[in-house]
This record gives C-alpha cells, sequence and structure tokens, in this order.
C-alpha cells in the first residue's frame, strides 16, 4: 500500500482564511499520485514516480524537477540547513538505493550514499541525520562527515511485514528519538542509540507521524493509544477508545487523532477526550481523510464531510465533502493553498456569484465550466451539476470527448488525462441527466465504437431513463454484438445483460429462454436467466425455468469423481489428480502417490496401484500437504499416518508407510467410504446409510440429513434458492451447510458432491477435519439469519423476508 506522506514543516502564522472559500487557480503537478509531500517555508516538494520537483506556493510556478535514477522510486523527504534529504527505494530486482541530498533551490544533487531496502521516514537534528541504511536498522549520520555516528539494528518481529523492515516514523525530541518499525514503536538514546524501550503495535498508518508534547510521546498500540514518558518510558496511561487512525498531531495544549470518523483532543497528562466531533462514517478505510494544524486553526477532511476548529475544539465550519477543500499545505494569512494529490489550488475567503436564472446564460456557464473542467473543485462540480439541463449538453459532449481520446487505439499519446477527465464527468453527467434526454443518449450511443469505454455509462442512463420498447431492442442488440466481440467479462455485458435478464419486455423475455436452453451459453448468463425468468418472464418464462430444474441425484462412487483418468505430472483443472511419486514393489506392482482435493483439501494425499497402464483402487491417506487451516481455533495438532506428516510422506516416506497399510482400505460398514473418507466427512465408519434414508454414504448427497417426501413452505423457499444458486455449479468436493438454530435437518438439491449438515447448536465451530479445509477447497454454505442475538422467532422468520402478499420470498446465501 502506498499513501500520500504530507510532512508540513509551518511557522506560526498571522491568521488563516475562514470559510466559505473561494477558488482563485489550479495548477496540475504533472499527473496524479504523488507519493509524498513536503512544505518549507514558501515552497512544496513532490515526489512523483521516478522524479521530485519544486513549486513555489505564493505563485505557483514550478521551480524545478529532479530525475531520479532508473528503476529508483521514493517515498520520505525531508528538510533542514538549506539541504533537502530523499530516501529512495530499489525496484525490486535491485539490492541498492540512495539516500539524496538536493539543493531546495535548484534541485542540484549535492552528495548522495547508498542505503538497502525501502525509503525510510527521516528525522534531523544538531547536523545530524536519523533513518534506515538499511532494513530493520536506525542510523545516526553525522552530516558533515556523512559516515554513521551510531547504527542499531531493531528486532524483526515478522518475516512478512508489508513495509520490509522500513522505518515508517522517526521523530527526535527532548534527547530521544521515537522510531516506527513495523509492528514496533522503539524509543532509543540520542547519543548512543541504545533502545530503551519499546511497545508493540500491529499496524501504524503509513505516513503518520509519531508525535510527542511536554515529554509524552503518543504511541499507536493494539489497543487503543498508549502514552508514555520520552525520558524513562514510564507508561503513564491508555486510552483504549481513542486510536491513531488517518492523523495524529499536536495542536495546541492537546494531541489530537482522526479515526473511524472523529476527530479526538486528548489530555497528553491524562489521556482522557477533551473535546471530539463526528466528520464521517465509522469503520470506513480507504483515500480522503486528512488532518492540517495551522496554528490555532485545525482543518479536517473525511469522507463524508469536512471540519474547521480552533484550539478550544469550537466548531469554526461544517459541510458535506463537496463543499469541503483539499488538504491545506500553506497560507500567508489571506491566500490558502491545498493539494489534492495531484493538483495545488489556491483559495481566498469568499462566495461564487449567484447562478444566472435565464437558461442561454445558464448553458454559457456550463459551458465556460466545462472548457476549464480539470481546475475545478468539488464545490465547483456540485455547482455545475445544480445547472441541471441545461449542463448536459456541455458535459455529454465533454464525456464523450475524453472517452474518445482516452481509449486504447485512441490517437492521444499519454491518455491518462482523458482517463481521469473520463472518470470524473461520470458523476456529473449522472447527475444532469433526465428522460427528456434519453434520444440524445441513444444517439451519441449509436455513433460511439464497438468497445468503446462510454458505452458502459451511455447504456445505463439509458436504461434508467428510456422507454422500455425503445430501449429494450438497442439492449439487445449491444449484448449480442459485444457477447461476440469481447465475451462475458466486458462492463458494457454486464450492464446490457442485467437490464435485459430484469426486463418483462417480450423480446428479453424470448432472448434469456433462448439463452437458458443453449447449453453453450456462459454459465453465468443462464444462471442469470435461470433465477429471474420465473419472475419476470410471464408463464413461458416459469415454464423454461421448471423446465431446467435439477432433481435428486446420487452421488457417483468416490473413485468415478476422483478422475484418475486425467492424472498428470501438473493440475490441470483445479481438482485434477497429481502423480507425485511412482514407486514398484519386491512383487513388480507400480504404486503411484497422488495428490487431489476431491475430499476438501487441494493438498490431499492419496496412494492407487497402475494396472494396464490405468491407475486403480485409490486409498485417502488422511493427510494433506495443506496441512490444518489458519483459521481453525483452537488449532488441532497436524493430522499423521503412522507418525508421519505430510511433508515427510512426499519426502520419500510415503511408499513403507501408505502402501499395504490396512487402515487405508478399511470400509468396516460397507457404504462405499473407507473409515479414513468418512473421518473427514464425520459419517458413522459403523453404520452404512448414517442418515437412515435408503442410501449409503458413499452415493448419498447429503449423508447426514434424510430426504422428506414433502417440505414446509419455508424450506421449499429455502431448497429454491438453493438449488437456483448450485444450479449450474460443476464442482463434486464437499461442502459444509450451517443450518440456522432451530432447523431440522433435511436435503436440498443443487450441490453436485456431498453436503454435510452442521446444526449451530449442536455444533462447535472448527472441531471436524473437514471444517480444517477451510480456503483449501471445502465449501462453506448458509442461509442469513437475520434475527439478532437472543431472538427466539422461528428460523423461518429470521430467515426469509416475505413481500407484503407473501407471494415473494428473499433469502441471502453466503
Amino acid at each position: 500500500m502506498v499513501a500520500l506522506v504530507v510532512s508540513l514543516v509551518l511557522a506560526a502564522q498571522a491568521g488563516v482564511p475562514s470559510p466559505p472559500f473561494k477558488r482563485l487557480s489550479t495548477i496540475d503537478v504533472e499527473g496524479s499520485g504523488q507519493r509524498a509531500l513536503l512544505v518549507h517555508k514558501n515552497s512544496a516538494f513532490f515526489i512523483r514516480g521516478e522524479e521530485v520537483m519544486a513549486y513555489d506556493l505564493p505563485s505557483g510556478e514550478k521551480l524545478w524537477t529532479h530525475a531520479l535514477e532508473e528503476d529508483i522510486y521514493a517515498d520520505h523527504l525531508a528538510i533542514d540547513g538549506g539541504v533537502l534529504y530523499v530516501s529512495t527505494s530499489p525496484e525490486r530486482r535491485m539490492k541498492d538505493s540512495k539516500l539524496l541530498a538536493l539543493d531546495p533551490e535548484s534541485g542540484n544533487l549535492l552528495w548522495s550514499l547508498p542505503r538497502q531496502g525501502r525509503s525510510s521516514a527521516i528525522a534531523i537534528d544538531s547536523n545530524t541525520l536519523y533513518t534506515s541504511l538499511s532494513p530493520y536498522h536506525i542510523s545516526a549520520l553525522d552530516l558533515e562527515t556523512k559516515k554513521p555516528k551510531w547504527t542499531t539494528e531493531l528486532p524483526k518481529k515478522t518475516d512478512d511485514s508489508w513495509s520490509r523492515g522500513a522505518l515508517l516514523s522517526v521523530l527526535v525530541v527532548s534527547g530521544r528519538v521515537a522510531v516506527h518499525c513495523e509492528p514496533v514503536t522503539y524509543c532509543l538514546d540520542v547519543e548512543s542509540g541504545k533502545i530503551l524501550w519499546s511497545e508493540p503495535v500491529k499496524y501504524l498508518y503509513f505516513g503518520t507521524p509519531l508525535v510527542a508534547k511536554d515529554g509524552v510521546l503518543l504511541v499507536p498500540s493494539d489497543n487503543g493509544i498508549v502514552a508514555r514518558a520520552l525520558s524513562s518510558g514510564e507508561f503513564l496511561w491508555r486510552n483504549p477508545e481513542v486510536n491513531y487512525g488517518d492523523f495524529a498531531a499536536v495542536f495546541g495544549r492537546w494531541f489530537v487523532t482522526l479515526y473511524n470518523g472523529r476527530i479526538q483532543a486528548l489530555e497528553p497528562e491524562t489521556g482522557n477526550v477533551a473535546w471530539s466531533h463526528t466528520v464521517g462514517p465509522e469503520n470506513a478505510a480507504g483515500f480522503g481523510r486528512y488532518g492540517s494544524v495551522f496554528g490555532n486553526t485545525l482543518f479536517i477532511g473525511d469522507f463524508d464531510s469536512g471540519g474547521v476548529y480552533d484550539n478550544s475544539g469550537k466548531e469554526l465550519w461544517r459541510g458535506p465533502r463537496e463543499d469541503t477543500i483539499a488538504q491545506p499545505i500553506w497560507t500567508d494569512g489571506t491566500i490558502l493553498v491545498c493539494f489534492d494529490r495531484s493538483r495545488i489550488l489556491w483559495y481566498e475567503h469568499g462566495e461564487p456569484d449567484p447562478l444566472p436564472e435565464d437558461a442561454a446564460a445558464r448553458q454559457a456557464l456550463a459551458a465556460r465550466m466545462i472548457s476549464n473542467f480539470d481546475a475545478l473543485d468539488p464545490s465547483e462540480v456540485k455547482r455545475l451539476e445544480s445547472l441541471g439541463d441545461d449542463a448536459f449538453e456541455a458535459v455529454l459532449q465533454a464525456f464523450l470527448k475524453a472517452g474518445a481520446a482516452y481509449d486504447p487505439g485512441s490517437e492521444s499519446d499519454d491518455n491518462s488525462d482523458f482517463y481521469r477527465q473520463y472518470r470524473d464527468l461520470q458523476g456529473p453527467l449522472q447527475n444532469v441527466t433526465t428522460p427528456k434526454r434519453t434520444d440524445d443518449l441513444v444517439e451519441a450511443f449509436k455513433k460511439t465504437k464497438p468497445g468503446a469505454s462510454e458505452r458502459t455509462l451511455l447504456l445505463r442512463l439509458i436504461g434508467e431513463h428510456g422507454d422500455p420498447n425503445v430501449v429494450t431492442p438497442l439492449f439487445l442488440d449491444a449484448l449480442k454484438a459485444d457477447f461476440r466481440a469481447f465475451g462475458l467479462n466486458r462492463p458494457l455485458t454486464g450492464v446490457a445483460l442485467n437490464y435485459v435478464v430484469k426486463s418483462d419486455h417480450p423480446d428479453a423475455t424470448k432472448y434469456m429462454i433462448e439463452l437458458l436452453n443453449n447449453p453453450e451459453t456462459h454459465e453465468e448468463v443462464r444462471f442469470k436467466a435461470y433465477v429471474n425468468l420465473a419472475r419476470t418472464g410471464g408463464q413461458a418464462g416459469l415454464d423454461a425455468v421448471l423446465a431446467n430444474r435439477r432433481s435428486r441425484e446420487l452421488l457417483r462412487p468416490l473413485e468415478d469423481r476422483l478422475e484418475l483418468e486425467k492424472v498428470g505430472s501438473r493440475e490441470r483443472g483445479l481438482y485434477d489428480p497429481i502423480l507425485l511419486d511412482e514407486k514398484s514393489d519386491a512383487e513388480g506392482r507400480t504404486w503411484g502417490l497422488l495428490q487431489s482435493g476431491i475430499l476438501a483439501s487441494r493438498g490431499d494425499l492419496w496412494i492407487a496401484e497402475k494396472v494396464d497402464g490405468k491407475w486403480v483402487r485409490p486409498l485417502f491417506s488422511g493427510v494433506s500437504r495443506s496441512g490444518v487451516s489458519g483459521w481453525a481455533e483452537p488449532r488441532p495438532p497436524e493430522p499423521t499416518v503412522r507418525g508421519k506428516m505430510a511433508k515427510e510422506l512426499v519426502d520419500g516416506a510415503w511408499f513403507d508407510v501408505l502402501v499395504g497399510n490396512p487402515d487405508l482400505a478399511s470400509d468396516a460398514d460397507g457404504d462405499g467410504l473407507t473409515d479414513v473418507v468418512e473421518a473427514r466427512l464425520s459419517t458413522d465408519p459403523n453404520k452404512k446409510d448414517t442418515d437412515d434414508d435408503g442410501d449409503p454414504d458413499g452415493v448419498d448427497p447429503w449423508p447426514n440429513a434424510p430426504r422428506h417426501s414433502s417440505l414446509s413452505d419455508a424450506e421449499q423457499v429455502l431448497a429454491a434458492a438453493f438449488e437456483a444458486r448450485y444450479h449450474f455449479y460443476g464442482s463434486e468436493v464437499p461442502a459444509i451447510f450451517f443450518a440456522p438454530q432451530g432447523m431440522e435437518p433435511f436435503e436440498m438439491v443443487g450441490w453436485r458432491g456431498p453436503v454435510v449438515w452442521h446444526a449451530s447448536e449442536e455444533h462447535e465451530r472448527w472441531s471436524t477435519p473437514l471444517e480444517w479445509c477451510y480456503q483449501q477447497g471445502v465449501a462453506f454454505i448458509g442461509f442469513r439469519d437475520y434475527g439478532q442475538q437472543g431472538d427466539s422467532r422461528p428460523w423461518s422468520e429470521r430467515c426469509i423476508r416475505w413481500n407484503d402478499d407473501r407471494t415473494e420470498a428473499t433469502v441471502t446465501i453466503s
């Protein structure tokens, strides 16, 4: 994961302009996806790809560009003493990168040092630079000699850290160096580099700095936030209700953090929340959140809204996200400069001019705004959308132009900017389109080339606003053409298919019946037709669905399901058997060690004998190369055969352990499943028919759930949904059905392999060998229980949602 790192090195400001803001100008920072930003005095320094760039913030003038070496990129910047420092990262195949020192006025290289590993955070104090020159190490570099005063190894806590030993944050304060190297925060002595104390933590957001105030260091923790004394490491307090989150800083006399949609101010002495405000949704992750401190003013942006606060916690302004400016990075008290990851935007205090009322004037305004669309901020895009139909023609033409320029094969040399405009214009086009514009959309659609990106949105809007008698033929033509040209995975195919399959127009019904009855039709398309036609297709659709319904079938014998005729040296299909080794015994018989996932784990080991060139009489060993699922808690011991684990068998022990082993061939009840297989499936090894329904376990599709001659209405609903969901599913691997509380066992049709019933009130999770194959091949199936804890209603009311006249039932299968 790469996020934007923002370092604000700001002198105390005389003031900051107050909301509302009026945009003055915008410049594009030569593409999007900046890795880091550092602001110092009147300049902003950016890292973009393999370049470092500098801009003058008062004027917006670009000062210089410094190109990094090929296959080198960077994530961290720092500045001090008239030198800009850049920590670079190598591409995957390269070993070394560099620590660069640049002249911030010209961008010229002053000096460089070799380093290894990912780009690391940098801190500077007293002519000493603190950073990582190799993974899981921190060095104090003397900036005069360019040699380390000391280097300290940070204990490696994990082998799969995404940061790969880089320093995510470094803070030098009060004779201490605080450093976060995932997943631990360390505090070191600034003179010796000795580790004084540490605090483990699972995660610190990339780019979130460590912060300290009055000798107290704020430390992210697995359980909230911890405060420690910098000098001694003494534990001061923990607040389990507050997380370090997306932003942390010192603001006035407080620590402030932004997490889970809340900005909270903490007292450094106690950790108590002094004040807080909700600014966005909980449990949302991703880009889009920010915090910026300017003297006595705090700017916050979240997914839903933004706010401005003074250092007493008073809310100065609050508004929706579209009225919230991008992250402020600089001010002179009159002008506020912001950055949105790809553009620098200049603002002053002020309101926009009122919208004109005359249609011609509104259309002219829309045309002017569209001509300058790349410079607009979210509030101006909202203003454009508020023009409604008067903006339609300008927005549509701009969208079509951007889409045509963006599409592969266009004449544009670099279509990334066109893609951004094509993407950003989709929302405005949707918001200014009304039913009266359907003909314009249809005309535009017919002029686009097959496969053009803009066709998808045009078709969606046509479907939302158009007359079905006009739209359905168009969708059918588009669907058929797109199938021929691009197959099912094109976005246009999905839009057209979702419209047609839900349409009750006779032409749509006829076409979907044809697709359902054609075995050559893509499985996903047949599935959509199958689950919708009974509702949308009238009697003809219902008859087509009923004619295609599956009835109960016995399983193929396990040896047939293994499909030993497909044995090869590598897996071709997901569950095809693989030959791992082959040996002959003293009697000249040939035996093979096979791997097959037909019993739910793709690493399962089997043996079989080769007779006349064919593998026969397969026997399951009971162990898997995939081991026990890491989800199983408590984790059971690894299964063995005569004390040997799967790895030992594969390494050569298989022949002596498995060949001739009578335990593998034992079938005590004669049901066609060996006792070892029955242990995997949790069926009764001493009872031929575990559920007493007349079918031996070896071929019973639900070996521990009896079939019934009649089902209740609720059971029929679930059975119909189950059959529809798995009607076209071809796998014969086992599944576990987790029944809702209170449901009595019964069979359902659809799954082609054995389904094992687990009653929730009788079953302890992760207690059976079949569950231990989770994420290795076994399917976990269940109907969603909408009831809350303590809900005493019967399962039929908790799992099924009926419409008012009880003609349609909705269930959720997971």
